[in-house]
């Protein structure tokens, strides 16, 4: 005769926790987690602007970190091109995608 197999805390599992639990769950953990955009000073902004430049320049891969609905987001890529009407960077990342990232909404950029 075969043992029966105990399938243990599983059986129980989704008894535990409906989708709207987990629904619920996620959208608390995501206000409890939001943080206040932080204000940048002139010195971080003409750094920045440096940084932009030579980047332009020379075709450097940069990391943007910009805010976004309270959550800080990275991105690695090229700036394809700086649209000065529309306020915003595009960005192409390694896979060629393109990012549009607000100038308001950048809160650092690095060499990579």
């Amino acid at each position: 005769m075969d043992p029966i197999h105990d399938r243990g805390v599983i059986k129980w599992q989704s008894a535990m926790l409906l989708p709207e639990h987990i629904k619920k769950l996620k959208q608390f953990h995501q206000e409890v987690y939001k943080i206040q955009k932080p204000v940048l000073d002139e010195q971080e902004l003409s750094e920045m602007d440096l940084l932009v430049g030579e980047a332009m320049e020379f075709n450097t891969l940069l990391q943007f970190t910009f805010w976004e609905d309270g959550e800080l987001k990275k991105v690695k890529g090229l700036i394809h091109f700086i649209d000065v009407i529309g306020k915003e960077f595009r960005i192409k990342d390694y896979q060629n995608i393109p990012h549009f990232i607000a100038f308001h909404k950048i809160l650092e950029i690095t060499k990579e």
